[in-house]
């Protein structure tokens, strides 16, 4: 199998560009979904997805106004939620789950609709950029300033592990099992996957032909949509850029990894996968009874996220005092 090196064509920023931002969701019986979410009946499932969906999806729409949002699912959506989409202007786009589909007991099995979503929309919806999120994302700002560079690469979230990391070495093995060759992958994220249309149908088809080749060779993973997202990065590198600069992963339950990149130097996009159970159901109950999405402030409140300074310390504050006691003392001497 050849993979070329593919070099994107240059983006001109123009103002009438379309954009979308969009949701997968999807649920089968037996099939796995998130290791962190807390396991309740199917109809339950479903409902509580869809809180995340309401509280990502809106943000967005509430951030980006301009910005077309819709939300891909292979189930019937309750009537609460289709009147709250309708209501918000968000698509809900019927897609059953018939590719990127394995084995139920597969961990993340369900994840990996993210890509069948994805492909769905680049083939047939005519829109110039395209952003997917995870549905426990959280849009804290508007995205004008993403999406120029957004039309020029496939934009991912490396999310930075080491080959200390076991989940690293993990994914190397198993890229060497599929492939008979070794690869240092980066490991990329699911939450956050955008281009332009062109760019990901081109990314799409690696990804295509990844997922066929795990099939036949009946290559299983454990890292879900990542592996396949990781594998086709490393098979065109020149299509893709870190998303870094727009998206975060906070982890914030006993598993406590936090930039402070909520207010200095802020992203656009939470995503807060230990959240599913806690702060993001909250801001749908916000959402029902305000109208509106809580604004940034409460929802780092509400994540437990630690302020954005330097803490106190004696000894730099007595460093500090004593350095401008001497600097007095050496005016004083030289009168």
């Amino acid at each position: 199998m050849v993979f070329l090196l593919y070099s994107p064509p240059r983006f001109t920023m123009e103002s009438d560009l379309s954009n979308l931002i969009l949701n997968a969701f999807a649920y089968l019986p037996n099939f796995r979904g998130s290791e962190n979410m807390i396991s309740v009946s199917s109809e339950k499932h479903v409902a509580r997805y869809l809180r995340l969906v309401a509280v990502s999806l809106i943000s967005a729409k509430e951030r980006n106004p301009e910005c077309s949002v819709a939300l891909v699912i292979n189930v019937d959506v309750p009537q609460e939620f289709s009147r709250l989409f309708s209501k918000w202007d968000i698509e809900v786009i019927n897609c059953p789950f018939e590719n990127f589909i394995f084995d139920a007991s597969m961990k993340w099995s369900l994840a990996f609709y993210k890509l069948q979503a994805l492909d769905y929309v680049v083939r047939n919806r005519e829109f110039d950029n395209i952003l997917l999120l995870d549905t426990d994302t959280y849009v804290a700002a508007n995205l004008d300033c993403f999406w120029p560079e957004c039309g020029e690469h496939v934009m991912l979230l490396n999310i930075q592990h080491s080959l200390d990391v076991p989940q690293a070495r993990q994914m190397n093995r198993e890229y060497q099992q599929l492939f008979l060759e070794s690869a240092f992958l980066a490991n990329y994220g699911g939450e956050f996957v955008a281009g332009s249309r062109g760019n990901l149908q081109t990314f799409m088809r690696v990804c295509s032909v990844i997922y066929e080749r795990m099939v036949a060779q009946h290559v299983v993973t454990e890292h879900g949509d990542e592996f396949i997202l990781s594998s086709a990065a490393e098979k065109v590198p020149g299509l893709i850029k870190d998303a870094g600069p727009y998206v975060y992963r906070y982890w914030t339950q006993s598993f406590y990894l936090v930039s402070t990149n909520f207010q200095n130097n802020p992203v656009c996009v939470w995503h807060l996968p230990s959240e599913k159970s806690f702060a993001l159901p909250r801001a749908y109950e916000y959402l029902k009874k305000h109208g509106r999405i809580p604004d940034s402030r409460r929802m780092q409140a509400w994540c437990n996220f630690r302020p954005a300074r330097r803490p106190f310390n004696f000894y730099n504050y007595w460093v500090a005092l004593k350095g401008r006691a001497f600097g007095y003392v050496k005016d004083l001497l030289r009168m």
